[in-house]
């Protein structure tokens, strides 16, 4: 029993990889995002497919008991996303985590990543990085996202909507001003474009609204600042270093309570 996850091109058809025309052409049953999408890409690939097909996207979980039970029947099941991984930024995983539960083998074929290309685009930082996938809809969320990022600094990736854009490049000149940023545009396709800079140079009128964006943002590491109180309770340490003022500079820096700290450090002094 084995579901093979396989990726497809972001933009550009000469991005499918061997492996996953072999997949296609050898799968049994299809699971997708939506099937007109796979038919089309099938299509143009020449690949004649000979299962079952079956949609599955975010509003599919009560599905997942019946494709469980088709996936166990068939003799080469594969799940593919309309574009890029089946995971990333897809509906995939609840599919996968219950795959999992029932022992099934999960396998990847991996392909084309605007995660990836982005990063590579950027000329900035990659290593760490973190990936947060889409933005939120409203300006609120988008403001606390951007200057959670800031607090984090590093680099940091978002995809957002050309409907968004102009809206969300607007809230980090407010938010951002001073990190360095590539916004890439309809990445591997024919108007693929990158913008970069610093947030605080970018002109709304050079971002062309149209295609999917992804938002490469990075921020030199900043060091945390200590709170007042929490100086109070170093300089009470370092004052008088006893279990019980440490342990109230320990619940300070984590989710314990000081109690429970205490009585930690008393067992490990016994």
């Amino acid at each position: 029993m084995k579901l093979t996850l396989v990726s497809t091109p972001i933009g550009n058809l000469g991005d499918i990889t061997l492996r996953a025309i072999e997949s296609l052409k050898l799968s049994d049953l299809v699971i997708c995002e939506d099937t007109r999408v796979t038919k089309s890409l099938c299509q143009k690939l020449g690949i004649e497919l000979k299962g079952q097909i079956i949609s599955f996207n975010d509003h599919s979980d009560a599905k997942i008991p019946s494709l469980i039970k088709k996936i166990k029947a068939s003799a080469f099941a594969v799940l593919v996303s309309d574009a890029g991984s089946p995971i990333i930024s897809d509906p995939a995983l609840p599919l996968i985590k219950a795959c999992l539960d029932e022992d099934i083998i999960v396998d990847s074929n991996p392909g084309a990543s605007s995660v990836v290309m982005a990063l590579e685009l950027s000329g900035l930082p990659s290593s760490p990085f973190t990936f947060h996938g889409f933005l939120s809809r409203t300006k609120g969320e988008i403001e606390k996202s951007l200057l959670h990022t800031s607090s984090l600094g590093g680099t940091h990736i978002y995809f957002e909507s050309p409907h968004r854009i102009h809206q969300t490049v607007t809230l980090m000149k407010k938010s951002l001003p001073q990190a360095q940023v590539a916004i890439c545009r309809e990445l591997s396709k024919k108007f693929q474009s990158v913008y970069r800079g610093y947030v605080e140079e970018l002109r709304l009128e050079d971002i062309e609204a149209k295609g999917e964006f992804a938002i490469v943002l990075y921020e030199e590491t900043k060091k945390t600042a200590l709170s007042s109180d929490v100086k109070g309770l170093v300089d009470k340490f370092l004052d008088k270093s006893t279990d019980k003022n440490l342990s109230k500079l320990l619940a300070a820096l984590s989710d314990k309570k000081s109690k429970e700290i205490y009585e930690i450090l008393l067992s490990r002094r016994s």
